[in-house]
């Protein structure tokens, strides 16, 4: 089945670690999301075969720039499977 753990450490600063596990070749889009519910970086973007994935978010935009200590979201899409989860980056 599809898994999207909670990142750790959370609290982080400067860089989280995200686990998910894909059960089958599938699309699959995970980003980070403000408070506002505005898309600030897209982590993955991709096709995935069979398996667990680790990624890193070291707490910058899509444009590279580091953003504001505060309460961030992360969302997993994929075909059949969509979860949110929520961070903390503390500065």
């Amino acid at each position: 089945e599809y898994v999207l753990e909670q990142n750790y450490p959370n609290p982080f600063n400067p860089i989280t670690t995200i686990n998910y596990l894909i059960p089958y070749y599938d699309f699959v889009a995970i980003s980070i999301i403000n408070i506002k519910g505005q898309n600030i970086k897209k982590l993955i973007q991709g096709v995935h075969l069979p398996g667990q994935y680790t990624i890193q978010w070291d707490g910058t935009n899509n444009f590279g720039n580091q953003v504001p200590a505060g309460i961030y979201f992360y969302k997993m899409d994929a075909t059949e499977f969509n979860d949110i989860k929520k961070l903390i980056l503390l500065k």
